[in-house]
Parts: C-alpha cells; structure tokens; sequence
C-alpha cells in the first residue's frame, strides 16, 4: 500500500506566491539538483535570501514550516510595494530601482503614495 506525505499548506502558499515574483524565480530556476530534498533546501534558501530572512541553523519540518510562513508573509508585502511603484506616475527611477533593497516596506509604500 502506498503512503502520501502531502506538502503542508505553508509550503504551497509559499511556492503560490513565488509565482508572482520573476526575479525570485528566475534566480530559483539556477538551481537543479537530482536530490529532490537538497533541490527543496535550496529553494528555501534563495527565497529566504530573497526577502532577507536569515537561515543559520538546523531544521526540522516544523522550523521549516514558520520560515515558508514568514517567507509568504515577507513576499506579499514586497509584492504590495511593487504594485504601488508600477502605478505611481510621481516616483523617479532611482526611487523605483531602490525599492527592491528596501528593508522598511512600510516606510515605502507610505513614501510612494505621499506623491
């Protein structure tokens, strides 16, 4: 009889959210590995690199799962920030350029939005 161990729902909503960031897949699609755990763990990481979580441990499934949660949480708002750039007219290009290293996503949109 054959058992299924399914994705827990973190990793899915993680890897749905990727969709809607190019440059994180693009950088994501670098990485090909015959070991399917080892291809995983790297997609973790460049992820977690991408929105500037910091990875310096041992996981488990259960760790794994709060760094695909915060990993969604930190993609979504980059993403908001990204949506209120490409529709604000006001905003320079240097400004646009910057967002991607901005830390404070907050201080962006409310920055973007005052123009």
């Amino acid at each position: 009889m054959a058992y299924f161990h399914y994705f827990p729902e973190a990793f899915i909503q993680m890897n749905l959210e990727i969709q809607n960031h190019p440059d994180l897949l693009a950088r994501m699609g670098k990485h090909v590995d015959t070991d399917p755990e080892l291809q995983f763990a790297k997609m973790i990481a460049e992820a977690a690199a991408y929105v500037n979580v910091v990875l310096d441990d041992t996981y488990d499934e259960a760790l794994f799962i709060k760094i695909a949660d915060e990993v969604t949480t930190r993609l979504k708002k980059r993403r908001e920030s990204i949506v209120i750039t490409s529709g604000t007219r006001h905003v320079d290009a240097a400004i646009k350029a910057d967002v991607d290293k901005a830390v404070n996503y907050d201080w962006v949109k409310h920055f973007m939005t005052k123009g």
